[in-house]
């Protein structure tokens, strides 16, 4: 008899936490050759001042942190602050639980967080260039909405209306 997973349960976290998640998936992905985050930018102090902890989100499986996300009520840089979204940032799953949904699961959660503060949107911005994933925002219900370049960045825009 094949036994039910347990429940992927969300909350906030500490930022140590996240951090430690993203860290993993910005080497992860270096090593392959894309460079999703700047490591010496995804630190607790750097992040801190970027988020309050009521934005730190991760979902646990069985005790253990396996996904991770911000959740932002504004991104003045990227997205008007008009009060009608949420901003998901630095979505990133534990490499020994990739490919398991656990990141559409985060999204799902997102959407209804979103949903629960009254909001109509939840927004994200990813690189432009790498088409993969933009096609998996993009098959989690995004519509891309524009594009965006900030310095070296070159962003894609998207949203889902909830």
């Amino acid at each position: 008899m094949v036994q039910p997973e347990p429940a992927l349960v969300f909350h906030n976290a500490p930022l140590a936490v996240a951090v430690e998640i993203m860290r993993e998936a910005a080497r992860w992905s270096l090593e392959r050759g894309e460079k999703m985050w700047e490591l010496d930018r995804l630190t607790e102090a750097h992040l801190a001042q970027r988020c309050s902890p009521h934005e730190v989100f991760v979902g646990e499986l069985a005790g253990e942190s396996v996904v991770t996300a911000l959740i932002h009520d504004r991104d003045p840089d990227i997205w008007p602050d008009d009060g009608t979204a949420l901003i998901i940032h630095k979505l990133a799953v534990r490499r020994s639980h990739a490919g398991r949904g656990f990141a559409n699961r985060m999204l799902d959660f997102a959407a209804e967080h979103t949903r629960s503060q009254g909001r109509k949107w939840l927004r994200l911005d990813t690189d432009a260039t790498r088409p993969k994933l933009r096609e998996f925002y993009e098959r989690a219900g995004f519509t891309p909405v524009g594009f965006k370049s900030l310095g070296h960045l070159h962003l894609a825009l998207y949203e889902k209306s909830l």
